[in-house]
């Protein structure tokens, strides 16, 4: 029987444990965002497919991390914003970012 991964619903405890690098958080947004796997972060519906429950790993750690309500959600996604995206769109600061990264290759 393999033995199923530690669970958290805190993501402030989840997010110190992955240490996100630059692109890394946009690739967890739109994993999030799309229930799908994007980069190293993949996010799925829980046990029951009927629930709202969306489970959130990566394989750089063993813990998951349990959106156990949309609210929850939206609440993640918020905070990813806020705190790593300058309180932009993700699709906007990506194209921020992108531009950024041109400038300082071509200086």
């Amino acid at each position: 029987m393999i033995r199923d991964r530690i669970r958290t619903t805190d993501f402030h405890e989840w997010l110190q444990a992955i240490e996100l690098e630059d692109y890394e958080v946009y690739a967890l947004y739109q994993a999030v965002e799309n229930l799908t796997t994007e980069g190293l972060f993949t996010c799925k519906p829980g046990r029951d497919v009927e629930s709202d429950v969306r489970v959130v790993t990566t394989p750089s750690i063993d813990l998951k991390l349990d959106l156990v309500t949309p609210k929850a959600r939206e609440a993640f996604l918020s905070h990813l914003r806020h705190e790593y995206m300058d309180g932009m769109e993700a699709d906007a600061w990506l194209s921020i970012q992108k531009e950024k990264d041109a400038q300082y290759i071509t200086h």
